[in-house]
């Protein structure tokens, strides 16, 4: 759900809104995309480099390797993180005069893409860490759900 709100809603809602408030055309539409890759990018760099870190930092502690639930603690950054990039996505585009383009939505947008790749390195690696032994198959199931939900979303959207 945490990818269907925090990609799927903003790539599908962004050009409806842009072009009817602020009159983008194609190209300028298409520029606003960058906030959700930049994003996706940060999000996915500090997932796996945080998740290691804190998973790590909790070996040392208890002397033992931690069970595989307390990265799970991680998890909630990112949901934290998506939830309040959606907000501002959609708060800041309301809020902004008709045909003057600012570009908080857009950061909106990239904090929504980190929180959402935050959420999945954090969630993907917890389910291999549980199932070793299937762990080729935990990355095929995880992404065929995601886009069974984000076909759906944007029918629920209209």
């Amino acid at each position: 759900m945490t990818f269907l709100f925090g990609s799927v809603l903003i790539t599908v809602e962004l050009p409806q809104l842009f072009a009817m408030k602020f009159g983008f055309n194609a190209q300028q539409l298409g520029l606003q995309f960058l906030g959700i890759i930049i994003g996706s990018v940060i999000g996915e760099q500090l997932g796996g480099i945080l998740s290691d870190h804190w998973m790590n930092r909790r070996a040392r502690k208890i002397g033992s390797r931690p069970a595989p639930e307390y990265r799970l603690w991680l998890s909630y950054c990112g949901f934290l993180l998506t939830l309040l990039g959606v907000v501002v996505f959609l708060v800041r585009t309301q809020q902004a005069p008709d045909n003057q383009w600012n570009i908080s939505p857009v950061i909106g947008i990239a904090i929504a893409g980190a929180g959402n790749q935050i959420v999945t390195t954090v969630l993907i690696t917890y389910a291999v860490d549980c199932y070793h032994e299937e762990s080729a198959s935990i990355g095929v199931f995880i992404t065929f759900v995601r886009q069974i939900w984000g076909f759906i979303g944007p029918f629920w959207y209209e």
